[in-house]
């Protein structure tokens, strides 16, 4: 490997890194949590996209049942 190569690998991971932590910041269960893997963070992430989207659905489906159909 070369000197180059190995470093744009340290960059890679250090960028990763960052990212991670700024994902992290951002989940409730874990903004408090002193440490987290990698994966506990990217399935947390994943948890949490789909609890929003079904609280959108929830909402969506509540305004819909709320209004009153147009007749003539």
């Amino acid at each position: 490997m070369t000197r180059n190569s190995s470093s744009t690998k340290k960059t890679k991971t250090d960028l990763t890194k960052v990212e991670l932590k700024k994902l992290k910041s951002i989940l409730p269960t874990l903004k408090q949590k002193p440490t987290s893997t990698p994966i506990e963070i990217v399935l947390e992430t994943i948890r949490y996209i789909r609890q929003l989207e079904n609280q959108l659905i929830d909402r969506f489906q509540t305004d819909t049942s709320l209004s009153v159909p147009f007749t003539s």
